[in-house]
């Protein structure tokens, strides 16, 4: 698979972004093909809530429509902020191997059960005059990366393996000769910072659990305003509420970042003698992040870096645009996980399940089931030459094996094709499915914002739903089953007058709406009073005053969500 290209996919909380590499035809330069960022910030308000996983897989939806990815290499991002690694000198005994040897370490190091973690390790050197060998040891929570993989099947988003963003930094800093001895690489970004110290062959790693996240809080409640108009400040998109404000949230925010990872570079600087910094590499994960030079320089006195373009790895003139240098940062992590599809990057450990492999191979299904019957024929051939009784036992083995190995190979490829054939029935009931929820989705979503609307209202600020009807909306847009055009009336008292009525309603209803990452294209239609209808004859005064201080509005919008996602994908 080393001659495939391979994509990197690296996940965030906030984005997603993704590399394409390829080998020149020379086979040593290694060429950028194809980058894709999707960043959705904005629909992030709470980093700890679950529906912050909404966003992501919808990214990936789109972004399995926007590429084709059969016949290349998939290496995705895990967070680091969980995984575990550590230098250890193994003794070697005589008659045992490295990686039994280094089982028994992992248990004395690794502090979970070897059952409850995906554990490998990178060899560094064997030292003959105290015969012992130098390596690192890495594990991550068998949860953490399952979990990963199930939200990736969500969408049918296929992935070949896995890999720590931390790692993924490092394997980045190597190719472009950044991970020089002594430097610290640093990579903040929404709720998370990489910080990869150098020394020597070895290397330390550490996530931080924080970022710009609290910035954008910041802005919020100093600013008055609503988290998605807080990104597009930062953005530049909107003129910002304040400038004064903003000028001095970023600039703290600057100095918090830089003050927290000066502390832990200093920290472990001081913990480990004979590391010796000499700088730091900035490596932003988000164009969002403020300048960090400034605070970074004052805190540890190191001088600091920033990184600006590629370096070692050239770039197809097909995708070369104005600004494509100043996206070569926010794409480290995904760089270094591509080079690890391509077999060329500094660490390449597995941490993930042995049934991840086998998912690999299983595209390749037919490719194995021709080299095996070739081997299968290879060995006839030479059992029939030869002449020696013990010969003939060996070659009748051996012609044994690869004929298990075969059937193998053929049971396993009737049960992919039996899946296949399985999922063409069921496909079909799946997507009535999608339609039929798709509406209840769309009015709980509506509900869900009177609700929220209408809590701590007064009798005369009510807003009530009058209306609603919802239809499929195919063609518009990605289009899906799980996309609803939606359209209903709303309701509320002129207490004021007919402007500020409106009013209330835009700023309460329709501007929740529009902010919910599941709707699209908010339209206000016409209003009217319910006295302008044709109603039986008004039972008494109140209710003809009632009537006509009745305002109602038209509105539609379009309804997307996770389901749709999901079909996209599985379309694709």
């Amino acid at each position: 698979m080393a001659d495939f290209p391979a994509w990197g996919i690296h996940l965030t909380t906030s984005s997603l972004r993704g590399i394409k590499l390829e080998r020149a035809e020379d086979g040593e330069k290694i060429r950028v093909v194809a980058h894709d960022q999707i960043d959705f910030a904005e629909d992030i308000e709470d980093v700890t809530s679950l529906d912050r996983h909404g966003p992501l897989l919808h990214a990936l939806a789109v972004f399995s429509k926007r590429h084709d990815l059969q016949k290349c290499r998939v290496i995705v991002s895990v967070d680091g902020a969980t995984a575990f690694n550590r230098f250890v000198s193994a003794p070697l005994v005589q008659g045992e191997s490295l990686a039994r040897i280094l089982a028994f370490e992992a248990q004395q190091q690794i502090p979970f059960d070897l059952e409850e973690v995906y554990w490998d390790y990178k060899s560094l050197d064997v030292r003959q005059e105290d015969n012992e060998a130098d390596v690192l040891l890495f594990a991550v929570r068998k949860e953490v990366i399952d979990e990963r993989q199930r939200r990736l099947d969500k969408v049918r988003f296929a992935a070949d393996g896995f890999q720590l963003s931390p790692v993924a930094l490092y394997n980045y800093a190597v190719h472009e000769r950044l991970a020089k001895d002594g430097y610290a690489i640093v990579s903040p970004d929404f709720d998370r910072i990489d910080v990869v110290i150098c020394h020597g062959n070895r290397f330390w790693f550490r996530s931080l659990p924080t970022g710009i996240h609290t910035m954008f809080e910041d802005l919020v409640q100093r600013c008055g305003i609503k988290h998605r108009q807080a990104v597009k400040m930062v953005r530049g998109e909107v003129p910002p509420a304040d400038a004064k404000v903003l000028k001095l949230v970023i600039r703290e925010a600057s100095e918090r970042l830089g003050s927290q990872i000066g502390q832990l570079v200093s920290y472990y600087a001081g913990a480990l003698p004979d590391v010796q910094l000499k700088g730091i590499v900035v490596i932003p994960g988000s164009p969002l992040v403020p300048s960090l030079a400034k605070p970074l320089k004052a805190a540890t006195g190191l001088e600091v870096y920033a990184v600006k373009g590629f370096r070692q790895l050239e770039i197809d003139p097909a995708i070369v645009t104005p600004d494509i240098e100043q996206t070569v940062a926010t794409l480290a992590h995904a760089t270094g996980l591509a080079l690890q599809g391509l077999q060329a990057s500094e660490v390449s450990v597995k941490l993930h399940p042995a049934t991840t492999e086998r998912v690999i191979a299983g595209r390749r299904v037919f490719w194995v089931l021709s080299v095996l019957a070739l081997l299968v024929t290879v060995g006839l051939m030479s059992w029939s030459a030869r002449q020696h009784e013990q010969e003939l036992e060996t070659a009748s083995t051996e012609v044994d094996r690869l004929v298990g190995e075969l059937d193998a190979g053929r049971q396993h490829y009737d049960s992919l094709r039996e899946e296949n054939r399985i999922r063409d029935q069921i496909m079909p009931f799946r997507e009535v499915g999608k339609a039929r929820l798709a509406p209840v989705r769309a009015l709980d979503l509506l509900l869900d914002t009177l609700l929220k609307t209408n809590a701590g209202a007064g009798p005369n600020e009510l807003v009530y739903l009058v209306s609603a009807d919802t239809k499929s909306a195919d063609g518009e847009g990605m289009g899906g089953a799980g996309r609803r055009r939606v359209e209903l009336i709303l309701g509320t008292l002129e207490t004021e007058s007919r402007e500020a009525a409106l009013e209330r309603l835009k700023r309460d209803v329709l501007a929740a709406l529009a902010d919910d990452w599941r709707s699209h294209e908010v339209t206000v239609g016409e209003d009217y009073s319910a006295a302008s209808l044709s109603f039986a004859p008004t039972p008494n005064i109140a209710a003809k005053e009632l009537r006509r201080k009745f305002l109602m509005v038209r509105v539609t919008f379009l309804f997307d969500d996770e389901m749709h996602a999901m079909g996209d994908a599985s379309d694709g």
